[in-house]
């Protein structure tokens, strides 16, 4: 953020060919920043002992169409096709935090587009199962080796191979996601073919 600020104030910002590209990556760096501070905040809070839950009922397929949303554009730049699996038109009415768990279901499909293959789809599907719901995000993308599922949900851990290494995530994701997950008293698992 600093160095394009810097390049901009030394001249660039009367060059119409940068200074726009130069303040759009400025903006882009400042987001990446906010998201980390918030997850940070987070995380914090449910260490801390001090993360209240605000719990009410709501229409699990209603917020999954909201991350959808929201998610829309980055899924457009990195050209994956997210999709909803509905059975039906029938609501699935959950108790929960909303809020909550729209960030887990949000974490898991941002981890999605940032590791998935281009072209390629993300999935997501919600199974009624009469006291409870699973909530699946799948994708067709490469996946990753045995040896590091045990520690995927670990804070800052990111798998060593050369695909992972280019993406600019944090690590905090998905640890995130099974923080959250455990505090509201849900189970978050991963299963991962890799495919060389």
């Amino acid at each position: 953020i600093q160095g394009y600020i810097l390049t901009l104030l030394e001249g660039a910002l009367e060059d119409p060919e940068h200074n726009r590209k130069f303040l759009m990556k400025a903006a882009k760096n400042v987001d990446r920043m906010a998201s980390l501070i918030d997850d940070l905040d987070v995380i914090t809070k449910i260490e801390g002992g001090s993360l209240e839950l605000d719990v009410s009922t709501f229409d699990l397929g209603h917020l999954v169409r909201e991350v959808m949303d929201q998610l829309e554009q980055r899924a457009k730049r990195v050209d994956i096709s997210v999709v909803f699996v509905e059975d039906g038109t029938r609501k699935i009415d959950v108790q929960g935090d909303a809020g909550k768990i729209e960030q887990v279901i949000t974490n898991l499909v941002s981890n999605s587009l940032r590791y998935g293959r281009e072209k390629g789809t993300t999935q997501i599907r919600c199974y009624d199962m009469e006291e409870q719901v699973l909530v699946e995000v799948a994708d067709d993308g490469l996946g990753m080796s045995e040896e590091h599922l045990p520690r995927i949900f670990e804070r800052f851990y990111r798998a060593g191979n050369e695909d992972t290494r280019k993406s600019k995530g944090t690590g905090l994701g998905l640890y995130l996601a099974k923080t959250l997950a455990k505090k509201m008293g849900f189970t978050l698992k991963v299963d991962s073919p890799f495919k060389n």
